[in-house]
């Protein structure tokens, strides 16, 4: 069990940083947990956890049987000021370092 919050904390860290680094950007459609699951080499478990976390903080909206979306915006400040690399300790707080 703990190895699956493991792994779910680093999908989480993986997706975070995407977001802020623009990959994923607000409206993108996220890949399926198959593709999540392929990608990882883990079971759906960690990806679903991952990804109700990431719907709970704010950064994606996801639905059943629908594709989960980015409604994460960058403010202009974070635009201006460049990404930034996040990085999970298993809570809200995380440790943020300037690139």
């Amino acid at each position: 069990m703990e190895y699956e919050h493991q792994l779910s904390n680093l999908i989480y860290d993986y997706l975070l940083n995407r977001f802020r680094f623009g990959y994923y950007q607000y409206g993108d459609s996220l890949p399926t947990v198959d593709v999540f699951c392929r990608l990882f080499n883990v079971s759906a478990h960690p990806i679903w956890t991952a990804l109700r976390r990431l719907r709970a903080d704010g950064y994606i909206d996801m639905k059943n049987g629908r594709i989960s979306k980015v409604i994460y915006k960058q403010t202009e400040q974070e635009r201006r000021d460049g990404p930034l690399i996040l990085t999970s300790t298993g809570t809200q707080s995380g440790f943020m370092c300037r690139l």
